[in-house]
């Protein structure tokens, strides 16, 4: 299948009508030379500009993108000086920057080379020739004039040695000279080669510029490249990542001379910068006296529009339908930039691909990658097991033992609060409310013209004083100015205040609270909610780092802060997005399969795909083989087994069958299904040990480790009634007494055992002899509602009195043992039945004449 992968570079086609208007009126407009276009990375700056410059390619553009990512103060202004004269050097014709400075590499054409060796070599030949001429002549004349020379050879000797061929080879050599001399002083007057020269001690600067500084020397070769691109427009990018304004400022400058230049030649062009910047390169209103027009750029995406973004690149890639709706939605809160999420799409496609052998979850997947994009540094050392989610992990085991103190603490004060309302003596709010309440030292109360001793006892006195609303008479002793007799004044008061006021002692405060906890519901909420937080203690061991960060007993900010980390992580604005992949579980424990490839070893390709179903909570069905048990025992713990409720036929039976080695596992897996919605799962362990014969023994380790197990599926109302039926009549008989006569359990076993005496099918599959089982039955004083077995268990049943008295009952009996049954069968029979010797031990006869009558 294609793949449709998408290019992180700029667009060229987008729609820029406003943007479109606005630079071609900045680049029309002569005042304007400085131009920004401002807006967030990932805005669609670059696209802007690319999709003007495919429309306008008259206008000349070159373009100096300074790439770099980790910008900081520390960034000098020369090396970015540099970097632009660089980018400027090799965008520009060599051939018309001759008088540049700077060098740039290229090969020398062969045709320049052998010019100059023939130059050389002729100034070489032609010097030698004028300095020993005389030498030269004697040579010839020497060697090649006598008797045998001829004529040619003569008259060539002659002219070689003549005055005439000197005079050519001086104006030769002066011309070498000359030429050389042209090329020397070019090449200094260009590139200014020889910069000082030293003579007796003292130096000379060569074609010394007196008012020259250094910046000059460097800005005046800048501004003489800008003036000879042939460009009209040079677009500035990434400028802003190296945080360092005053590169703008040079700019600025340069922009400024180089016009003047373009002005002082008679140039009508002028050469316009374009500065591709982010809205907050600037902190202060600077930026409008810098440029002189900004262009606002408006996000293609935020975290507001990021989530349908990701659906439309996902459907442009093929992939939409790879991905849960609301992780996607969650997800896309952290993803700003369009570049970065297409480059996420691109490597979703490879990896997905590339890690196809085993099947796993692309919304893990997806997580793990934008993790990688967003946090290279980390996520590489993430995969080397050093990251800071491999941090988190590591913080499993104390997390966990923190949520246990906790839990404990609850347990603890749950007890407490039970064992105080145990012993409380206060039997009502009225009681203690009568224990606190003082009378006023100078006199009483009275409600309803009645005193407190009018009362039973005070608590009817305080219970009176709610009843009426807490409105009393206050009665208070006085004295007579002429007597020392004591007399009473009533005065009408509300005291509901003074009540208000008991709840702000604490002693009063801990014996409502027992109060409270002694009344039964309360005491049977908080025995409950004692017995839920020891549950969920149990289950604290086997739950994933995603549940222990969820639990409402770890404080998730507290805990971040204390861990070790990079500071420029935490400082990162996407930082949150760590916490919250860990938090959902989109990367966990098992997260090594979503990094690389896998490869067979003693780990099949179905083994893994079984495992790597648990840990994505996809699991395969459970009658789906496995086949390296050694190897799938060692990768999953008891706790793993437990948290995500591992069920598989044949992973159960390996436990159950190796029990001496995998005890923890098999109770594990038990507890697994008496806790689950798969109860009925047991019948399948059970059909397989069915097969192998080997029954005993699992009824042995199943009455170990669930001796419920009849009451919890004989509660079930499922399809496989039958199956239930014949499990239960086969455990029955291999179960222990203590499991089967549990009180509860009995009735419901008596009740379903009742229903049918045909239990004949059953015991054949497993070879148990009936009278045995018949023997094991009556054990139960079991009596059943109707006989419908064959004769020689209808006899047995009948011998140990194992059937409830009905006509039809009675009239099975009779047939097994011959009896006559006739029109007379209701009198004359009961006496004839009562006789037999094998039946009267166990038929009343006051109970069949109830029955009969």
């Amino acid at each position: 299948m294609e793949k449709n992968f998408e290019s992180l570079t700029p667009k060229n086609d987008i729609d820029i009508s406003t943007y479109e208007e606005a630079l071609s009126f900045a680049l029309a407009e002569k005042t304007i030379t400085n131009i920004a276009l401002a807006g967030p990375y990932g805005a669609g700056k670059s696209s802007v500009i690319e999709s003007y410059k495919m429309k306008h390619p008259e206008k000349g553009f070159m373009n100096i993108s300074l790439t770099h990512f980790e910008g900081n103060e520390a960034t000098g202004t020369n090396i970015l000086e540099g970097k632009i004269i660089n980018q400027l050097l090799h965008q520009i014709d060599y051939n018309k920057i001759p008088q540049t400075i700077f060098k740039i590499k290229n090969n020398t054409k062969k045709s320049t080379l052998w010019k100059y060796t023939i130059l050389i070599l002729v100034f070489i030949c032609s010097a030698l020739l004028v300095v020993k001429f005389k030498n030269w002549t004697r040579y010839l004349n020497g060697s090649f004039t006598n008797k045998n020379s001829g004529k040619l050879v003569m008259n060539l000797v002659k002219f070689l040695s003549s005055e005439q061929f000197n005079l050519i080879v001086l104006c030769i050599f002066t011309g070498s000279i000359v030429f050389f001399m042209y090329s020397i002083i070019k090449f200094q007057i260009n590139k200014q080669f020889l910069k000082k020269i030293t003579i007796k001690g003292n130096e000379i600067e060569i074609f010394q510029d007196q008012n020259e500084s250094y910046f000059d020397k460097f800005m005046n070769d800048v501004i003489y490249l800008f003036t000879s691109s042939g460009k009209n427009v040079v677009i500035f990018e990434d400028l802003d990542r190296f945080n360092n304004p005053t590169i703008y400022e040079r700019l600025y400058e340069i922009n400024l001379l180089v016009n003047k230049r373009l002005a002082v030649n008679k140039k009508k062009n002028q050469i316009k910068f374009i500065y591709l910047i982010k809205d907050d390169a600037f902190t202060s209103k600077d930026r409008t006296k810098l440029f002189d027009f900004i262009i606002p750029i408006i996000p293609v995406i935020d975290s507001s529009n990021s989530f349908e973004q990701f659906i439309q690149t996902f459907k442009d890639a093929g992939i939409s339908n790879d991905f849960d709706i609301k992780v996607l939605r969650k997800l896309s809160l952290y993803i700003d930039d369009m570049r970065l999420l297409k480059n996420i799409s691109n490597e979703y496609l490879i990896y997905k691909d590339r890690l196809s052998e085993i099947t796993l979850d692309n919304n893990k997947l997806l997580a793990t990658i934008i993790y990688k994009n967003l946090f290279p540094k980390d996520f590489s050392k993430f995969q080397l097991g050093i990251g800071f989610i491999n941090e988190i992990f590591s913080k499993k085991s104390s997390l966990i033992q923190d949520i246990i103190e906790k839990i404990e603490k609850q347990i603890s004060n749950l007890e407490k609060q039970l064992e105080d309302s145990e012993i409380e003596t206060l039997n009502s709010v009225n009681e203690l409310d009568a224990l606190f309440l003082k009378n006023p030292t100078d006199g009483f109360y009275t409600v309803n013209e009645k005193k407190e001793s009018d009362f039973e006892n005070r608590s009817d006195f305080i219970a009176a004083i709610k009843n009426n609303s807490f409105d009393v008479k206050q009665a208070t002793y006085t004295s007579g100015y002429y007597s020392s007799e004591l007399k009473t004044t009533l005065s009408a008061k509300n005291i509901s205040g003074i009540f208000e006021e008991l709840k702000d002692k604490k002693e009063y405060l801990v014996k409502l609270n027992n109060l409270n906890n002694k009344e039964s519901t309360k005491r049977t909420n908080l025995i409950n909610k004692k017995e839920e937080l020891k549950l969920r203690m149990e289950k604290v061991y086997s739950e994933s780092m995603s549940d222990v960060l969820l639990s409402s007993e770890i404080d998730l900010n507290d805990f971040i802060n204390k861990l070790e980390c990079d500071e420029n992580l935490i400082k990162s604005p996407y930082f949150d997005l760590i916490i919250f992949i860990v938090r959902e579980g989109l990367i966990d424990e098992n997260y090594t399969d979503y990094l690389t490839y896998f490869y067979e070893n003693n780990l099949n390709i179905e083994d893994k795909e079984f495992l790597r179903g648990i840990y994505d909570r996809r699991p395969k069905e459970w009658t789906y083989s496995l086949t390296n048990f050694d190897r799938i025992t060692t990768e999953l713990s008891v706790e793993e087994l437990i948290r995500f409720k591992v069920l598989n036929l044949d992973l159960s039976i390996f436990y159950i069958e190796n029990m001496d080695k995998y005890d923890s596992e098999v109770t594990a897996i038990f507890n697994v299904i008496r806790n689950s919605e798969s109860s009925v799962y047991i019948l399948d362990i059970y059909e397989r040990f069915k097969e192998e014969k080997k029954l005993l023994n699992f009824f042995g380790i199943l009455e170990s480790k669930w001796n419920l197990v009849l009451k919890d599926l004989i509660s079930l109302n499922l399809e496989k009634r039958l199956k239930i039926e014949e499990f239960i009549y086969i455990a029955i008989f291999y179960f222990s007494d203590s499991s089967v006569k549990d009180n509860d359990s009995t009735i419901k076993i008596k009740d379903f055992i009742e229903q049918s005496s045909d239990f004949e099918e059953y015991l054949k599959v497993s070879d148990i002899p009936s009278e045995d089982y018949l023997k094991r039955l009556s054990k139960l004083n079991i009596k059943f509602m109707e006989i419908n077995a064959t004769k020689i268990q209808t006899k047995k049943i009948v011998e140990l009195n194992m059937f409830q008295l009905s006509e039809n009952n009675l009239k099975n009996a009779f047939m097994v043992y011959e009896l006559d049954i006739n029109k007379r069968f209701y009198s004359d029979n009961i006496s004839l039945l009562l006789s037999e010797e094998i039946l009267k031990v166990n038929i009343y006869e006051n109970q069949l004449n109830v029955l009969l009558s």
